[in-house]
């Protein structure tokens, strides 16, 4: 077979790292809004979830099953807690990651005393799946363009393939995770691949916000006419830079224009001259 798992994992590993390196740069010179970083935090645990998964062959198997199948449960997590502060502005429950032990102790009860390989599959694909499922639920409920539901149509997705491959093993059990199975390829290249697109579409929904924000900043402002402060949406009347600092990061220096000069100047010294304030 002219794929084989092995080199998919290592095609998945290397986006992967190219994708967390991308989100770490987009918040190193961007501005982000809350639930980011934990976005950030979740590519960089699944990345290591592929490197242990690619040298599984290479490890102790308690760390190839146990820690591996825990990065990825783990970037899951913090992809919830990171989606809850972005669409509702709060953290997840702090109980949700009480999963990862839930996941290592049943991981490890079919590891060290009952080694079965599908059952360990169907523990992973059921955890995984209640974050997925959460997800899609915030995004689903957002409703505020079609961006985010194809975010949550990617989540349904993965939970479907997650599902069925499970499903699938039950059927037909593996020798072991690197069965060179047409079916099973198919179905881990698809997790992957939509996985990927996950990583990709929280770029895209930070920029989509702060695309909103700005067409928000530059819609109709009210003015006014004799002192040139501009009123907010609660009705508050600012000075200019205060208005735009508070909504930008743009930063104000003060000078003297061709006009005031002429003015102040004929009748004042330099020295005399009022400082804007």
């Amino acid at each position: 077979m002219a794929l084989d798992v092995k080199t998919l994992v290592f095609a998945a590993m290397m986006s992967s790292f190219f994708l967390t390196a991308t989100l770490a740069f987009y918040q190193r010179y961007y501005k982000t809004y809350p639930g980011f970083s934990l976005w950030c935090a979740s590519s960089v645990v699944i990345f290591v979830g592929y490197v242990l998964f690619f040298l599984r062959p290479l490890l102790p198997l308690p760390v190839g099953v146990l820690v591996a199948n825990s990065a990825f449960f783990m970037g899951f997590l913090l992809r919830l807690d990171g989606a809850s502060r972005f669409l509702r502005g709060q953290p997840a429950p702090r109980w949700i990651y009480a999963g990862i032990p839930a996941m290592i102790t049943g991981l490890g009860f079919f590891l060290f005393v009952d080694d079965d390989i599908v059952a360990r599959n169907i523990i992973f694909s059921a955890l995984m799946s209640a974050p997925a499922i959460f997800i899609a639920r915030l995004f689903f409920h957002a409703k505020k363009s079609q961006l985010y539901t194809l975010v949550a149509s990617f989540h349904v997705i993965f939970v479907v393939l997650v599902i069925s491959r499970a499903a699938y093993w039950m059927i037909q059990p593996p020798e072991g995770v690197y069965t060179p199975q047409a079916s099973h390829l198919a179905l881990l290249a698809g997790s992957f691949v939509l996985d990927l697109a996950l990583s990709v579409s929280f770029l895209l929904l930070n920029n989509q916000r702060l695309e909103r924000e700005f067409f928000d900043l530059i819609a109709l402002i009210p003015i006014c006419a004799w002192c040139g402060n501009l009123r907010d949406q609660e009705g508050s009347w600012m000075k200019i830079e205060n208005f735009f600092r508070q909504r930008s990061e743009i930063k104000f220096t003060h000078g003297i224009c061709p006009d005031c000069k002429s003015k102040y100047r004929k009748k004042e010294t330099p020295e005399d001259v009022p400082a804007p304030t």
